[in-house]
């Protein structure tokens, strides 16, 4: 017996009714959906890395510091098992003003354009 996904050999299909696998087959649009998912977060990261550093090394040329990401996104998966809700927010926090920082001395360098509020 071949074993095809989900513990289904082809056998259990070829003889099952269309009810008894209706739950695997709901299953297997749940795990597309979460890859479809997956993907457009992970590979939206890695697009807006390679995009903030090709425009940094146009603008600023050799003055440039961004640096395209140095480990794959999903290595920080289990990043905050074990953490409590506090230490997950002040993570949180630092990456955000990092952030914040790091824009705002790339506007004190005149790479960016200024803010104009109406």
């Amino acid at each position: 017996m071949v074993t095809k996904g989900y513990g289904l050999s082809i056998d259990d299909i070829d003889w099952a009714c269309p009810a008894e696998l209706e739950p695997y087959a709901q299953a297997h649009k749940m795990e597309l959906k979460e890859n479809d998912s997956m993907a457009w977060v992970y590979c939206g990261n890695y697009v807006l890395s390679a995009i903030t550093v090709a425009l940094e090394h146009c603008l600023a040329g050799s003055k440039a510091k961004s640096e395209y990401l140095k480990e794959p996104v999903l290595t920080k998966l289990g990043e905050y098992d074990g953490l409590t809700q506090e230490e997950i927010d002040e993570r949180e926090l630092r990456k955000m003003l990092l952030a914040e920082k790091q824009w705002q001395i790339a506007a004190d360098r005149g790479h960016l354009p200024k803010t104009e509020l109406k």
